[in-house]
């Protein structure tokens, strides 16, 4: 019996390492193929015509990095669920997850539409773009985030490498439809209108593909729901998954649209090249923690365990292997940039090096944050993300600021935080220590 336990535990971990291996083959595909798109789209659009397309679509990113303000409580109470094989309780947040979540986006459509009445989206986005697509966009958004919450019960049931098809399969259709663009296959029906055909190919497809895995995959969980004895997903905890994906993304995603505020669209342009040459070892990295996610869960029940689940060689080893990438990549961007986009690209003194470090920050700090989101602890990183939000509001309205005072003060801000959040973590797992001694 001992040896069919060895080899049973053997052929798991292998497997769970095909898994993983899986994920990282189907995200670097994924990179290769959003490169060819942005290489694409750069070619098409003229300058300023460029600079308002990555305003808009970065703005379409920061709005997908939402969930709804539930999704993460779902996904920590499912793998919970799954490892006690409670199906009624997995009905039941399939069903609360998509309902309160689909509330949730509701409302923050009709704030964005409030707080968007009062933004010259003409005067930023020069008049390349009409403020009709911006909207298109931010709807589809919004149905794409509400469709994408299937994705948080996949990695709680150890599936996270289908979560990577959908954007595969999009990015290849954006890359087929932009080739023929390209081979102007449609140039007398879309002249001056290229960059409506652009949008509707990124924007389209995703939310059909995301609920043609959630019927694949829990089809079998949407009848007979029993009626929850209590709210297993609550606004008020949900509130702070979603402040902190807000205030994080506003950084990560809208910069080129604050960077637009501040200078002109085409300087925009110009940022949302290298915040996209820089996000790169992010998608490796997020993998890599959507993967340890259900582990960190899971232990984290155990108070023997806690201290593994808060930090390991593993996340150690990666932190160190991050790190190590975003150097490399900084050391070649000028022969990566020009072997990318040619000969065109003439990026602002610093920029490149202010950006490397702004997004090694980001991923440092993302490895603590997960661990925090995993234990359901978000508070902190949601209280503490205010920091570079107040940075981008006080530079937003000084009369003489430029984007490279806003990238020193988000650096020094994030630092703060990433500060503020270790010690915080570390004086934690000490009570913790203490209370299961």
């Amino acid at each position: 019996m001992e040896i069919f336990s060895i080899i049973s535990l053997k052929v798991s971990k292998i497997f769970s390492q095909y898994r993983l291996a899986s994920m990282m083959l189907l995200t670097s595909t994924n990179i290769a193929l959003s490169l060819i798109n942005f290489s694409l789209c750069f070619s098409l659009l003229s300058g300023e015509s460029f600079g308002a397309w990555i305003i808009v679509y970065s703005i379409y990113q920061w709005i997908i990095s939402f969930d709804g303000g539930v999704g993460n409580q779902a996904r920590n109470k499912y793998t919970i669920a799954e490892k006690n094989g409670d199906i009624s309780l997995k009905k039941i947040l399939i069903k609360e997850a998509f309902k309160k979540s689909g509330l949730s986006l509701l409302v923050i459509w009709i704030t964005w539409l409030v707080i968007s009445f009062f933004i010259n989206w003409s005067q930023i986005l020069s008049g390349s773009i009409s403020i009709f697509l911006l909207e298109f966009m931010v709807v589809f958004g919004l149905l794409n985030v509400w469709s994408k919450l299937v994705n948080k019960f996949l990695f709680a049931i150890n599936l996270g490498f289908v979560t990577i098809i959908v954007p595969v399969i999009n990015n290849l259709i954006v890359t087929i439809g932009l080739t023929f663009l390209k081979l102007n296959l449609f140039s007398d029906l879309l002249t001056g209108h290229e960059v409506y055909y652009i949008a509707s190919l990124y924007i389209v497809f995703s939310p059909m593909l995301n609920l043609l895995i959630l019927y694949k995959f829990f089809n079998v969980y949407f009848c007979n729901i029993p009626k929850a004895l209590k709210d297993e997903l609550t606004y008020k905890d949900g509130a702070w998954f979603f402040f902190f994906q807000g205030f994080s993304g506003i950084i990560l995603l809208a910069l080129p649209a604050i960077v637009g505020f501040l200078g002109n669209t085409t300087l925009a342009g110009e940022a949302g090249i290298l915040l996209r040459y820089y996000s790169l070892p992010l998608l490796i990295l997020t993998v890599f923690l959507q993967y340890e996610w259900r582990n960190i869960t899971l232990n984290s029940t155990k108070k023997i365990t806690f201290e593994l689940s808060v930090w390991n060689k593993r996340l150690s080893f990666s932190w160190v292997l991050m790190m190590f990438i975003f150097l490399s990549i900084f050391m070649l961007d000028d022969f990566i940039l020009k072997l990318w986009l040619g000969d065109t690209v003439k990026l602002p003194l610093n920029w490149s090096f202010l950006f490397g470090l702004l997004f090694a920050l980001i991923a440092t700090k993302r490895f603590v944050t997960t661990i925090l989101q995993a234990i359901s602890s978000i508070k902190r990183p949601a209280v503490v993300s205010l920091l570079s939000l107040l940075v981008i509001l006080v530079h937003l309205n000084m009369e003489d600021t430029n984007t490279e005072l806003l990238l020193y003060s988000l650096i020094i801000s994030i630092l703060i935080e990433i500060l503020i959040l270790v010690l915080t973590m570390r004086y934690s797992r000490i009570n913790h220590n203490k209370e299961g001694a």
